[in-house]
């Protein structure tokens, strides 16, 4: 099998499959004949909540239903790929029949799967989910261009009928958020990274703030082309100094105030940061 793929080219579900020899579903695609496993994965709507850090990938396993096993169907494929010869290759879906290149991948040495807890309903009910941490033999930076359209924050879209359902999903994925912070990442040496931020995560803070600025308590500057209150969403304590992509570390502030929480930093106005948003999200039972 012979890749021509660059880091970063979109290519159809069709070509996955040409390519590969993969079948043209799933999120986990093996291919017996070219000893390979093909991943895909989403970081917007995913079922599975695969999860960006830092150059990490933390990917979910197969199973949609009960308890995930390390060892069940391709999870196991996956699980052994340091000794079973095969190759594994992401793919990022983007949107219908569009998938971004990201390279071949590997199990990180001293970073071994894991199961985690995701909630399945509100009456606080789990099932574990394997969880492998991936590393990319590609440059870095190569991985960081290719992240830009993903990285993007989506514009709020609340449709007047569809307001409570959104809401209810946003909330609920930030609490699933929440259960997937339980388990940290190593620190690792590394120079200007870039963070995939969960957009849900972005989307509800917004929400919470109704338009107002959560620092200077004045109203957004200005609306965006979608008419929406223009508000950027910080995380108080930085992604580049450990913090977390969840709900009680993101607040919604004014572009201005933004510069200023990058530039002074000042511990009272961290310290009411932090205060609100651990209310936003204890009101809300998402903590």
């Amino acid at each position: 099998m012979k890749l021509n793929l660059k880091i970063g080219e979109e290519i159809t579900n069709s070509d996955i499959h040409k390519i590969f020899g993969v079948s043209e579903q799933g999120g986990m695609r093996k291919s017996n004949k070219n000893n390979c496993l093909v991943l895909i994965s989403k970081s917007v709507d995913n079922p599975y909540s695969d999860i960006w850090d830092k150059d990490i990938l933390l990917y979910s396993g197969m199973g949609q239903n009960g308890d995930q096993q390390m060892n069940y169907k391709q999870n196991r494929t996956l699980n052994e790929s340091k000794t079973n010869g095969v190759k594994v290759y992401l793919f990022m879906f983007m949107k219908t029949n569009t998938y971004k290149y990201y390279g071949e991948v590997q199990l990180i040495d001293n970073y071994p799967p894991f199961y985690r807890n995701d909630p399945i309903d509100e009456f606080g009910n789990t099932r574990k989910v394997a969880v492998f941490p991936l590393q990319f033999n590609a440059d870095i930076n190569q991985i960081h261009e290719a992240n830009k359209m993903i990285d993007e924050e989506r514009p709020i879209k609340l449709h007047k009928n569809k307001t409570k359902k959104h809401l209810q999903k946003l909330m609920r994925d930030a609490k699933i958020q929440q259960f997937q912070n339980e388990r940290a990442v190593p620190k690792k040496v590394v120079n200007e990274l870039r963070h995939i931020r969960n957009i849900e995560i972005v989307e509800l803070a917004r929400i919470f703030a109704e338009g107002v600025c959560q620092l200077c308590e004045q109203e957004a500057p200005f609306k965006d082309k979608n008419g929406s209150p223009f508000l950027e969403v910080h995380h108080i304590q930085w992604l580049s100094q450990g913090g977390s992509d969840t709900i009680n570390n993101v607040i919604a502030i004014c572009p201005n105030c933004h510069r200023r929480m990058h530039i002074v930093n000042d511990p009272i106005d961290v310290d009411k940061l932090k205060s609100k948003a651990q209310k936003f999200a204890e009101e809300r039972d998402l903590i």
